[in-house]
């Protein structure tokens, strides 16, 4: 055999080496990835089974507030609740100077007080009674303002801070029987 051919040989035999080494290591690693890609599926599956059963329970949970949301205390569906913008005023919040003669007199004529609402008197007029769960009480409709237009509240409170407090919220409302 000719030196040259034998060095062909050689060189053709340490590719073969090189490449089956090559093979076996990307083998090793295939393994390693596939087997933690069995683990990785092994936690997906568990985590959408979780995600199942919280699905379910939300579910479950979203039928039995609507239920007790359609109810009122006397157990009769509630048809007329709706969500309303809902804010808050007190007695200088409506402009007026203390010496005004007017100063915390609402649009029915009677002082502010504590259950007093401002509404929109075309949607409720003045007496109306307005039930908001938020608060668990019955408030009656006394007065109107420059900025209180349908669909919106303005609760009356006693102190600017109490008001800024509670801000701008959209609650249930009903009115009350």
């Amino acid at each position: 055999m000719k030196p040259k051919l034998i060095f062909v040989y050689i060189i053709a035999l340490i590719v073969t080496v090189y490449t089956l080494y090559a093979l076996v290591a990307t083998e090793k690693e295939l393994d390693a990835v596939q087997q933690h890609n069995a683990t990785l599926q092994t936690e997906l599956d568990s985590l959408h089974a979780k995600c199942r059963q919280y699905m379910k329970q939300v579910e479950e949970l979203s039928v039995q507030v609507k239920e007790a949301q359609g109810k009122s205390s006397k157990g009769t569906e509630r048809v007329d609740r709706r969500i309303m913008e809902c804010t808050a005023y007190w007695e200088g919040s409506c402009g007026k100077k203390p010496t005004d003669p007017t100063y915390g007199i609402t649009a029915s004529g009677e002082r502010v007080q504590e259950g007093f609402i401002a509404a929109w008197l075309k949607e409720y007029p003045i007496g109306t009674k307005l039930y908001i769960p938020y608060f668990d009480r019955t408030f009656t409709v006394m007065d109107c303002g420059g900025d209180i237009v349908e669909g919106r509240l303005d609760l009356y409170m006693s102190t600017a801070k109490e008001c800024f407090e509670f801000g701008r919220v959209w609650l249930e409302v009903w009115e009350a029987e």
